[in-house]
């Protein structure tokens, strides 16, 4: 997880208005249960893009966000 989180870093000073890279990050962040971290760049990725937030309802029942209710009520505000 560790070199993930550096590889996204490394992805996101390449493109810094990729909303996308900025997304992945975060939710990499969730799964590894740093949701306060996650959440803060995902307000920053849904005011851009209100899109992002329904992807983000959709994804644990693909198995790609594994957080509980409370968790996940944070990373959608």
């Amino acid at each position: 997880m560790q070199q993930a989180m550096e590889e996204y870093g490394k992805a996101e000073a390449m493109f810094p208005n990729n909303l996308e890279m900025k997304y992945w990050h975060a939710i990499g962040l969730a799964n590894s249960g740093q949701v306060e971290e996650a959440a803060k760049i995902l307000r920053d990725v849904y005011k851009k893009d209100p899109n992002w937030r329904e992807l983000t309802t959709r994804l644990p029942e693909v198995g790609l966000l594994d957080v509980s209710k409370q968790q996940m009520e944070k990373l959608l505000k």
